[in-house]
């Protein structure tokens, strides 16, 4: 019953066009764990400190820059559903 009614949440979301976090993640070191758990949730958090590093390395207004910028976003939004996930699954 369960997996029928996710199944059905999740066809409902595509025909409406939102997107889903996925349901595993890989890590920096290759380790493929689930999406939302806390090892996806540091490593995500590592990634963001990482390219911002190195997003700060880059000139200003420059397409180095830009590019680092949609990854930093990119990174944001799934370190913000990640931490949802894992949130309401150890609450």
């Amino acid at each position: 019953m369960k997996s029928i009614l996710r199944n059905l949440i999740r066809e409902t979301l595509i025909l409406e066009k939102v997107s889903l976090p996925p349901e595993e993640y890989q890590c920096t070191n290759g380790r493929v764990v689930r999406f939302g758990s806390a090892t996806c949730v540091r490593d995500l958090e590592k990634r963001l400190t990482d390219t911002t590093f190195r997003r700060d390395d880059c000139a200003h207004r420059t397409a180095d820059r830009s590019n680092y910028n949609g990854i930093l976003a990119s990174l944001r939004r799934n370190l913000k559903a990640a931490r949802k996930i894992y949130e309401s699954t150890n609450s």
